[in-house]
Parts: C-alpha cells; sequence; structure tokens
C-alpha cells in the first residue's frame, strides 16, 4: 500500500578535489635579424597564457604558451633591450570524477622561467607552468516534503545554502592610456603587468553587471634610452546576460588575465600605451533554500517500511579575507634610482597551530630590477614570508599578491607588497530523507494489550516510543498530562483504535 509520499527536488553543485600538474618545456632558438647581438641577459620574465582546454572522459587537455620577455644588453646598441618568444605548451589533467562536471576551472602559475645566451645570436630557454583543475559537479536530490493525512510524520526544517550555478565568461578588453607631459616619451616597451580586482557586482533581472579595475605597471625605456617605470590604474566593466538567479542570490567573482599585449601610441597630441586583454570571470552563485523534510513517517494501522537517502547539503558557506602588508626597502647609494618588481608570486599555503588559532604561511617571491651605481641594470630576488592567524582552520584557501605599491625617497625605494589570504569553510548537513515508504503485511498490531505501562529511556523521545507501539505521539502527552520532558517517567500508552 502507498502512503501517497510528495516530493520535492534540490540540484547543487559539488566542488572536486583540485588536480595540480606542473609541464616543463624547453626549446633553443636563435634571435630575430632585427634585433642586436646579446652580451649580457638582465632579467627573463613569463606569462603563462591559456588558449584552449578540452574535457573528454575525465581528462582535460589544456593549450597555451609562455609568452617569455627576456631584457638584455647589447654592445652594438646603448640601453636595455627587449626579446619576446612565445613557448607552446599542451598539459593533461586526468581524474575519473572530472567527467561528469559540467565546468572545470583552470589556475596556472609559472614555477620557473629561465633563460641562457648560447651565443650572441641564441638562447636556451626553459619553462615550467604549472596548471591546477578544479570540477564542479551537477548534483540532484529528493526529499519527502507530505504524506497521507492519517500517515504519521516527524520534520526537520532547516537553511540550506547551496552552489547553484558556476559559470565562465571571456570578453576582449581594450583601453588607451595618454601619458602626462612630464612623463618621458617611450622609445620601447620592455615588461609590463596587470593586476585585476572586482570593485562592483550587480544583479539587474537576467544581467550581472561587473565593475573592476587593473592595476598597469610598465616599464620601458625612453628617448635617450634611460629606463623609465609607469603605474595607473584603469578600469573595466562587462554586461553578462543569461544569469536568471533570484534577487536574494550572492554572487562571487573572480577575474583572471588570461592574455595581455602593450603598445606604444605616438600621436601628435601625445604619447601613451594601448592596452589589449583577454579576460575570463568566473562567478559563482549561491542560494539559500529553506528546507522543510520530513524527516520520519509511520502508520498506526500497520508495519511501515521505509527507504531512505542521506542528502550532504552545504548548511553554511563563509568566505573570508586576512592580509598582511610586506615592505621591502633598496638602497642605491649616489645612482639614478630606479625600481620595478619584475615578478611577485607566492607559494604554498602552510597550515600551523598558533594556540587555539590557525596560523597561515606562505612564501612570497619577489624580483626586482634596479641600477648599480655604473647605471647598469641589475636583478635582485628577494623572499619573505607572508601569515596570517585566523579563529578556524580553513578548508581551502588560497594566497594572493595584489597590486604592489612603492614609494622613492632620495636614493632609496620602499616597496610594499600586500598579500591577501581568501579562505573558504563549507558546513555540510547530512541529511536523511525519506525516498519510499509502503505498509507491509503484519499483525503484531492485533495482538498488542490496549493500555501498555513502560518507563521511558534516557535519550528516548515520545516520538520513538509512539512509533514502537503504533499510536499518537499527542495522545500519549494527553493520557499523561506531561507539559515537559518525560525522561525517566512511567508512561500509560494507549492503544488507538
Amino acid at each position: 500500500m502507498e502512503l501517497g509520499l510528495q516530493f520535492e527536488d534540490l540540484s547543487w553543485f559539488d566542488e572536486t578535489a583540485a588536480i595540480s600538474a606542473a609541464q616543463e618545456e624547453t626549446m633553443e632558438t636563435a634571435i630575430p635579424e632585427y634585433c642586436p647581438d646579446m652580451a649580457r641577459i638582465v632579467d627573463a620574465v613569463g606569462q603563462v597564457i591559456l588558449r584552449e582546454k578540452k574535457l573528454s572522459d575525465g581528462r582535460i587537455t589544456v593549450s597555451g604558451a609562455v609568452k617569455v620577455r627576456v631584457l638584455y644588453t647589447s654592445e652594438e646598441s646603448a640601453g636595455v633591450r627587449a626579446l619576446v618568444m612565445p613557448v607552446p605548451f599542451s598539459c593533461q589533467l586526468e581524474d575519473k570524477r572530472l567527467a561528469a562536471c559540467k565546468t572545470v576551472c583552470i589556475n596556472s602559475r609559472l614555477l620557473l622561467c629561465e633563460v641562457k645566451a648560447v651565443t650572441s645570436r641564441k638562447v636556451y630557454v626553459r619553462v615550467m607552468p604549472e596548471l591546477t583543475a578544479t570540477g564542479y559537479l551537477p548534483q540532484r536530490g529528493r526529499y519527502c516534503v507530505g504524506a497521507d493525512p492519517e500517515i504519521r510524520v516527524r520534520r526537520e526544517e532547516w537553511e540550506a545554502e547551496l552552489l547553484t550555478e558556476v559559470t565562465e565568461r571571456e570578453f576582449p578588453y581594450t583601453q588607451e592610456i595618454m601619458l602626462d607631459t612630464t612623463q618621458p616619451a617611450p622609445d620601447d616597451l620592455l615588461l609590463d603587468g596587470m593586476h585585476l580586482r572586482i570593485a562592483e557586482c550587480r544583479h539587474l533581472g537576467s544581467k550581472l553587471v561587473v565593475k573592476g579595475e587593473a592595476a598597469l605597471s610598465v616599464l620601458y625605456r625612453a628617448e635617450g634610452q634611460p629606463l623609465c617605470t609607469y603605474e595607473t590604474t584603469i578600469p573595466f566593466s562587462q554586461i553578462l546576460d543569461g544569469i536568471d538567479r533570484p534577487e536574494d542570490a550572492a554572487f562571487d567573482v573572480y577575474p583572471q588575465l588570461q592574455e595581455s599585449e602593450l603598445r606604444v601610441i605616438r600621436t601628435d597630441g601625445g604619447n601613451g600605451f594601448g592596452v589589449t586583454a583577454r579576460i575570463l570571470l568566473t562567478i559563482f552563485v549561491r542560494e539559500k533554500r529553506r528546507v522543510r523534510h520530513i524527516a520520519d513517517l509511520y502508520s498506526t494501522i500497520g508495519k511501515t517500511q521505509t527507504d531512505r537517502a542521506v542528502l550532504p547539503i552545504t548548511a553554511d558557506y563563509r568566505r573570508e579575507y586576512a592580509r598582511q602588508e610586506l615592505t621591502q626597502k633598496f638602497e642605491f647609494g649616489s645612482a639614478a634610482p630606479l625600481c620595478y618588481v619584475t615578478q611577485a608570486d607566492c607559494g604554498q599555503i602552510m597550515m600551523g597551530s598558533d594556540g587555539d588559532r590557525t596560523a597561515l604561511r606562505t612564501t612570497v617571491r619577489m624580483k626586482v630590477l634596479y641600477l648599480d651605481e655604473s647605471g647598469a641594470p641589475m636583478t635582485t630576488e628577494r623572499t619573505m614570508e607572508a601569515s596570517a592567524t585566523v579563529d578556524t582552520a580553513p578548508e581551502n584557501c588560497w594566497p594572493d599578491c595584489g597590486q604592489m605599491m612603492q614609494r622613492m625617497s632620495g636614493g632609496s625605494c620602499e616597496i610594499r607588497l600586500p598579500v591577501e589570504f581568501l579562505l573558504c569553510s563549507c558546513r555540510k548537513k547530512k541529511m536523511s530523507t525519506i525516498i519510499n515508504a509502503k505498509l507491509v503485511e503484519d499483525d503484531t498490531r492485533e495482538k498488542m494489550p490496549s493500555v501498555v505501562m513502560r518507563r521511558m529511556e534516557p535519550g528516548e523521545t515520545l516520538w520513538d516510543i509512539a512509533k514502537q507501539y503504533r499510536t499518537d505521539e499527542e495522545l500519549i502527552r494527553s493520557v499523561n498530562d506531561l507539559t515537559e520532558e518525560a525522561a525517566g517517567k512511567m508512561l500509560l500508552i494507549p492503544k488507538i483504535r
């Protein structure tokens, strides 16, 4: 006999464990004919460019290139020169859980970028990009919300916070920046860097309006061969269609620079830079749902057989930031001060205990280009430790170097580098729900006495007793004149006729 059960469905996404792989690539290549001979390598900086990803049978193939910029000096010409060369790569990450994922997000960082001069016209390049894949697996579960009126039910109610959508949107970005007349005119670009930050995110109907800022830093050679630096912040915005979610949904948007290119602009009205980039936005949508389900049921007229399922659903999701600002000071003596950070990245997160709190640590590596006392360009590398303490250990934590600031004072430069720890914690609730129930043949009810006397055991509830004797919980409460908990009391348990 069916019991007239009614059900509702829940849909959400679960995050798979991150999968990482490093891919080493080497090549030997000749310097283009239009470039002067190489005398000394000053620095080599790489940028990982992701162009394509393909998911098939639990394996994701990511292809792209590491754009390597080599700064060098030449005896044939004055000043620092730049040589740009792409090093293509293709990397595979495999995990059977990825086969069922709707979206797989890829993050990248460069573990190694090494360039050596073989001859004055040939270089050896070695790079090692590291790719990390995180999949988002669609989940679906049913839970019981109703039954026939004569069925006794026990309900539970709680609030779930579900990840209901993960999507990626890429868009092109172009911007022109004109330099102030006090800034030396650029002759050739050497290095550039962009750091993206989301400033505002608004949901309007089926559209999502995203606004952000890109912190741009440029190292260039000016007319007359001196090295110059330039820093500015430029805005970006994008309207994303097809984001049709409830008004109370929460949106987390993470920007990722896929590729960028700068060019020098020379006009009658002034000089500047043209920026062309590809920006990838990863959008996470979370929704709160009030879940009221039937946790248990029984019938007073027969034995009830139930089938259950356990749904691991997110009950609480927290995202927090911890921040520390690192400081490095460089002294240049009597030379013309110049300081440009060519690279700053964070290592892996190490967790430990600090009393009753959790300590987070990461090693930050910074490379800085400067001029020595003779005016020759040099690079130095510094390592620093960034740390933070939090109340509870997060399930996931990612470090990120923010927008750095530098202050020149006489023959010294002070660099301030903010390091942010993004902390994510997710508390799961194992919701036990009934997915099927029916009455089975049983004659034990007819053999039950009309009245039973028994003592309520510790940890037992009136629901447990009523279910055992197929009677009514409220009837037991009324007959025994109960106004509070009945633990340890002798109860009269009547039989329903």
